[in-house]
């Protein structure tokens, strides 16, 4: 595969990423809420035992416990994705300061930035806050997603290597 058509689908990713974030972020409180509350109850049923079985004042703590990691989570693997996606594409330019270094950086950069617009941008919805909460789970997140990526990047390299290696070999 050629580097620009590895590149233009990147690109793609990121931009359906960022999609998915401002999508989500533009829900008012009334929609976010409902759409997370429905998330945690489902989450609560596969993973509590006997969740259907509860009385309903049971159930509905034991779905307010849940959805607050459920939410949590999903902050975190929105900008993981968008992490992993821009650290993948960074991975594809040459840098002169290591191979990783300047990729990881800037895709931290780029990541945090969007973490700030993205709590911003919620600032000015109806019935949404701020949370600085919600900031560092995006960016502990992203930053699992650029860690992923240069291990995932690392590996693919090292792949390649070995079959040039074997082909140069034959």
């Amino acid at each position: 595969m050629k580097i620009w058509t590895y590149r233009i689908i990147l690109i793609t990713f990121i931009l359906l990423t960022v999609g998915f974030i401002v999508f989500n972020s533009t829900r008012t409180g009334e929609q976010s809420a409902k759409i997370s509350q429905n998330v945690s109850e489902k989450v609560a049923e596969i993973v509590i035992p006997n969740f259907s079985e509860m009385k309903d004042p049971t159930r509905a703590e034991t779905v307010s416990k849940v959805h607050f990691t459920v939410r949590n989570v999903a902050h975190a693997l929105e900008f993981a994705a968008l992490g992993f996606f821009v650290a993948l594409l960074f991975a594809t330019f040459k840098f002169n300061y290591g191979r990783h270094l300047i990729p990881v950086a800037l895709s931290l950069l780029v990541c945090f930035t969007a973490t700030v617009c993205d709590e911003f941008l919620q600032g000015i919805i109806d019935g949404r806050a701020s949370d600085i909460n919600d900031v560092l789970m995006d960016n502990l997140g992203a930053l699992f997603g650029v860690l992923s990526a240069i291990v995932v990047d690392f590996i693919g390299c090292a792949v390649l290597r070995k079959i040039k290696k074997k082909s140069r070999a034959e």
